[in-house]
């Protein structure tokens, strides 16, 4: 955005110049880098300061004041402005005045909670686990809860075949145990 435009018309009010040191500090905007601005003194609106090296008010109407109808022209309308202040201090002065009227809890960073870290796992390599030795005795023990159901199971498998032979329409059964499998596979 251009903060300044030049002027079509060298046509002017013909009121004495506005000096920006009889203006009230906050009617006025000249910071750098934004359109330069400013309450006019007659009908206590905002309008751009126009020009390059000859500051002015930009040509405006008047405003309506109750009659239903906009007056013919302001006279406060290409009025001449002079920039007789140091810009920096003022722009410093303005920032003060914005900084100390907002409130402290908005001046303030909001603090952070962070989260509490997760504990890190166990390594891998601190895991109990069971050594082959106690796997081996486990199995065993295992086997010996179990021992006496598996021969009762074995045993009724047989009593429902005659010789070995099954029953007619019925799944294979196998006369052998677990057990005889399993040392017949071992080397």
């Amino acid at each position: 955005m251009s903060t300044k435009r030049r002027l079509r018309s060298k046509r002017t009010n013909g009121r004495e110049a506005l000096r920006l040191s009889t203006v009230k500090p906050e009617e006025f905007n000249v910071r750098p880098g934004e359109q330069m601005a400013m309450v006019c003194q007659d009908c206590r609106a905002w309008y751009r300061i126009d020009g390059v090296a000859t500051l002015r008010v930009a040509e405006h109407c008047g405003t309506d004041r109750g009659h239903g109808e906009p007056d013919d022209g302001c006279p406060g309308s290409n009025r001449l402005v002079v920039v007789d202040i140091d810009v920096k201090a003022w722009q410093a002065r303005q920032d003060r005045l914005i900084r100390d009227a907002m409130p402290a809890e908005n001046r303030r960073a909001a603090r952070q909670f962070h989260k509490p870290l997760a504990a890190p796992p166990v390594p891998v390599h601190r895991i109990a686990a069971p050594r082959p030795a106690e796997r081996k005795a486990s199995r065993a023990a295992q086997w010996r809860r179990v021992d006496a159901a598996v021969r009762r199971t074995d045993a009724r498998r047989l009593e429902h075949t005659i010789a070995g032979v099954p029953p007619s329409g019925g799944p294979d059964l196998t006369t052998d145990t677990i057990r005889r499998v399993r040392a017949a596979r071992q080397p």
